[in-house]
């Protein structure tokens, strides 16, 4: 089909190709205690599976909300989700898991003592304790704390390219993309997946389109402007990923002709790009001041949408 719709095979170009990067995965199974309200059931003994997993029957999902269940068994170093299939026959710790912050609102004190004291009845029924943290009192301030930590360190980079003589083709770009080893997403996108993370380290979107399409490469779409950038609290290497929107604009910006400019839509320069470089060691330092490195299990859950 690429040969068809494109005249030649989509690949990447040894010339503008972006590196093989790997990244170490920040993202670790179990509670995340500055974000969500938990309860451990506590013991001096191991509980059997089967009194483990009482905790996922429907009865017990329904009168505690369903939360996020996690075990670690004897040999464990982490957290692990509690499945019914799950081996193990007995585990060490327990864990229930609720949102702080979520889709469908805000935990409060009051909520979060009835989840404590329904995990207490439980606690009980299989010779354990139910201890909380925070405890309900404390929510309130750790959710405003969260707010205000969102706010001021949910930053982003973004660059564009945007048309110096006439719009960009869209079979252009497809190819250009290609050639700088990016893939294509289901949402419309072309991102920068590397090893060792599940989320990619830069996107490039249309700035005038929701989305690129194969369709639209069909019917001769062009467009004025590319966006591309990250999320600096989700992006799981921003240096990286700077360095790559940086090689990626250069490299669009030539192949199609266009201009290559920064996060004012002023034309990047060498003290543009340092001074970017610098705002961006500053947010990526203030996260892990405040314990939300980039792509970590704990920014992933403050700062997706």
């Amino acid at each position: 089909m690429n040969n068809t719709i494109f005249g030649q095979p989509l690949q990447r170009d040894p010339s503008i190709a972006l590196p093989d990067v790997r990244v170490s995965p920040r993202v670790i199974p179990g509670p995340v205690r500055n974000q969500q309200f938990v309860i451990e059931l506590v013991g001096p003994r191991s509980m059997p599976a089967d009194a483990a997993k009482a905790v996922l029957n429907p009865q017990w999902q329904q009168v505690l909300g369903s939360p996020e269940v996690y075990v670690m068994a004897g040999a464990d170093k982490f957290w692990r989700p509690l499945a019914m299939n799950d081996p193990s026959g007995a585990y060490d710790s327990i864990a229930l898991a609720w949102d702080l912050i979520s889709y469908h609102g805000e935990l409060n004190a009051v909520n979060a003592q009835n989840l404590w004291n329904s995990a207490e009845d439980l606690a009980r029924q299989v010779g354990r304790r139910a201890l909380a943290m925070p405890v309900p009192a404390d929510i309130a301030q750790t959710i405003s704390v969260l707010h205000e930590l969102k706010e001021s360190l949910d930053v982003g980079v973004n660059f564009s390219v945007s048309t110096a003589f006439h719009p960009f083709p869209e079979a252009e770009i497809w190819k250009v993309a290609a050639g700088l080893g990016l893939d294509y997403s289901p949402s419309g996108v072309f991102e920068w997946k590397v090893a060792g993370s599940d989320n990619p380290l830069f996107e490039l979107s249309s700035g005038d389109h929701d989305k690129f399409s194969l369709s639209q490469v069909q019917s001769g779409e062009a467009h004025a402007v590319l966006g591309m950038g990250f999320s600096v609290p989700l992006c799981p290497d921003p240096m990286a990923a700077f360095d790559g929107c940086v090689k990626s604009g250069i490299a669009l910006s030539q192949r199609l002709q266009g201009v290559f400019l920064d996060d004012e839509d002023q034309t990047v320069t060498d003290k543009s790009l340092v001074q970017m470089r610098s705002n961006l060691l500053a947010a990526v330092s203030a996260l892990n001041g405040e314990g939300f490195a980039p792509g970590s299990t704990e920014s992933l859950k403050l700062f997706r949408e």
